[in-house]
């Protein structure tokens, strides 16, 4: 069954959510790609894959000629929450095996050789270079923030006005304390993320934090 709709994004960076939220509205969803993922076992999976896939790994093989006519959505998430998801689960701590790790360091040239080791630097650059990764391996990829909420999320993503079904809002959230600031990155990685998150939207100008604002935490995040 040839793959309609393709939704990728980052490791920890709101998938998981997303695939329920799609599953729970009908949607033939599935997580066929998973962290095992070459380029060989990508096209055997093409056999078996559903109608829409939701994987991060799948995003440096968006230039195969199989996906030509397949829709391409980048999920974004807040990039400071996904920074220190990433960090809290040591996936760049190089301590244990990682799959985010395995296929950054495969397919992002130079990734390996300079941020072995270097836990919070390694996150930092693995956001900006696999989003750009996304987007220099497929044309037309359009970004939508997990953020804007199912309805929003359901519309983007499928064209549906239909009441979205309801998804706990903290499906596969670790439970982590958001406690990497950028003061407390160095100067290349602090300069990147604020880079990032003022591309993205994600930037706060003034020092207001309202109730309501779902990824406001300090004024070092965003201000």
């Amino acid at each position: 069954m040839p793959v309609k709709q393709l939704i990728v994004g980052w490791n920890r960076g709101g998938l998981g959510y997303v695939h329920q939220l799609l599953t729970k509205a009908g949607y033939d969803a599935g997580l066929t790609f998973g962290p095992d993922l070459t380029l060989e076992s990508f096209e055997k999976k093409l056999d078996t894959a559903h109608q829409i896939e939701v994987s991060p790994y799948v995003v440096p093989f968006l230039d195969h000629a199989a996906l030509k006519d397949t829709r391409v959505f980048f999920i974004l998430r807040d990039p400071m929450r996904v920074l220190n998801s990433l960090y809290y689960h040591g996936f760049f701590h190089n301590e244990r095996p990682s799959s985010v790790q395995n296929i950054s360091f495969a397919h992002l040239p130079g990734f390996a050789n300079v941020y072995r080791g270097k836990p919070s630097q390694a996150a930092c650059v693995y956001l900006k270079r696999w989003l750009e990764l996304a987007h220099t391996r497929r044309e037309g990829i359009v970004n939508f923030r997990v953020e804007e909420g199912p309805a929003a999320l359901l519309k983007g993503l499928t064209g549906s006005n239909a009441p979205p079904p309801f998804v706990l809002p903290d499906v596969n959230s670790s439970g982590c304390r958001q406690t990497l600031l950028p003061s407390k990155l160095t100067a290349n990685s602090r300069h990147l993320i604020t880079q990032l998150v003022v591309k993205l939207g994600y930037r706060e100008w003034s020092w207001m934090p309202r109730g309501g604002h779902a990824h406001y935490v300090n004024a070092d995040w965003h201000c």
